[in-house]
């Protein structure tokens, strides 16, 4: 799996809501951001994103 890291991002995040979205930890690149509506809790944001690499890697997507 690439080297990435949950964030959370100010820019989707309300004063009443947290959102996360997922960054390439080299580049610091958004790389994963739910189509741009950023995803609710950190779990979610890395669960989505492992979901999303294993069927790539195994060509389902």
């Amino acid at each position: 799996m690439n080297d990435v890291r949950v964030e959370v991002s100010y820019r989707l995040s309300t004063d009443y809501e947290t959102r996360y979205v997922i960054v390439d930890a080299m580049t610091g690149r958004v790389v994963d951001s739910a189509k741009g509506y950023g995803y609710t809790s950190y779990k979610k944001a890395l669960a989505c994103y492992r979901w999303k690499h294993e069927k790539l890697r195994k060509g389902m997507i």
